[in-house]
């Protein structure tokens, strides 16, 4: 097959964007630098369903080139459509100055913010049932295999203990399911943070696995209030809590550290596991990252937008020999 073909094209950067990232902005800026005549047909592959990964690498690497112009009527495009709030906003990001009224109607603006709303709730929930569900199918293969080659005493023993496990994740599964969010989740108000995550972990613990959790400085003693709403930390906490647990076999432990100057508080969190690999380090919270699955690296994405939209930041630090580790900031509360 001829790999100029924009069919071979589109496939090898689909595949590089799912599991090298470096390896796919590297190709793409190639194929602009070029300019290769089969690239228009390449973008419009691009557009189709399902590729939120891809339009969201072909747009940051856009974003800071001096030619990007010849990607805005495809990025308008996907815009319309886009349904990876990920690959919508680097989209965005790129369209920052470009004047495309040309392109667009001036209706239906307030039926667009509705499903922006819709869309930023169902994908949040969306991402925690999936997170639920991961462990049904392996206690199902297990619970079939044993059926298939156990028998006596032994096999009843096992059975139920994959039995009970398999309860317990169908258990987690409806808790995720369960949700009767009063308008006071929405609202933005002064939060004491440190007392925000004790309870956080409280509710936590009642619907999942529990987490012992450390505060230390500031935070543990009160004296930290930020403008936010409930919505924006439960999405932020909730998959760092997640991406923790997942991380450290046995019991997990969270100890957050808290330092307070120029009118901001810095947060440092650490849990009992490894932390992150130096080459994740540069890839949390701006891609998916690795080749561990379409849902991995998600929750650190859907944590960044959230520190975003409470005017905030997150990285990934080295910690001595904590490792990699992630800092939030936020601005105070002025009261």
């Amino acid at each position: 097959m001829d790999p100029s073909e924009p069919t071979v094209i589109f496939q090898q950067l689909r595949r590089l964007a799912a599991t090298d990232p470096r390896a796919a902005r590297s190709r793409i800026t190639d194929l602009l630098n070029g300019d290769v005549p089969q690239l228009d047909e390449v973008l419009r592959l691009a557009s189709a369903p399902g590729e939120g990964r891809l339009r969201q690498f072909l747009a940051q690497v856009g974003q800071s080139r001096p030619d990007k112009a010849r990607l805005v009527p495809h990025l308008l495009r996907w815009l319309e459509h886009e349904s990876d709030e990920f690959a919508r906003a680097a989209i965005q990001h790129t369209l920052n100055g470009v004047d495309a009224t040309a392109y667009r109607d001036s209706g239906g603006r307030e039926s667009r913010h509705l499903v922006e709303v819709y869309r930023y709730a169902a994908d949040r929930l969306c991402h925690r049932l999936r997170n639920s569900l991961t462990g049904l199918p392996r206690h199902l293969r297990r619970l079939d295999a044993l059926l298939s080659t156990g028998s006596g005493t032994s096999l009843n023993a096992e059975a139920g203990a994959v039995l009970d496990q398999l309860k317990d994740a169908l258990r987690e599964v409806s808790r995720v399911a369960e949700f009767d969010i009063e308008d006071t989740h929405f609202e933005w108000r002064v939060i004491e943070l440190g007392s925000w995550l004790r309870k956080m972990n409280e509710g936590y613990r009642a619907k999942y696995t529990p987490i012992s959790l450390s505060l230390v400085g500031p935070l543990n003693a009160g004296e930290v209030r930020i403008r936010a709403n409930d919505l924006h930390l439960d999405t932020l906490f909730w998959n760092i809590w997640k991406n923790a647990q997942q991380a450290v076999s046995g019991a997990c432990e969270i100890t957050i550290r808290s330092l307070v100057q120029d009118g901001r508080v810095e947060i440092l969190i650490l849990d009992n596991g490894g932390g992150f690999s130096a080459d994740d380090a540069e890839l949390a919270f701006v891609n998916y990252f690795q080749d561990h699955g379409l849902n991995y690296g998600r929750g650190l994405l859907e944590a960044h937008d959230a520190v975003a939209r409470l005017n905030g930041t997150a990285q990934v630090v080295h910690v001595g020999t904590d490792g990699y580790r992630i800092k939030l900031t936020f601005p105070l509360a002025i009261v």
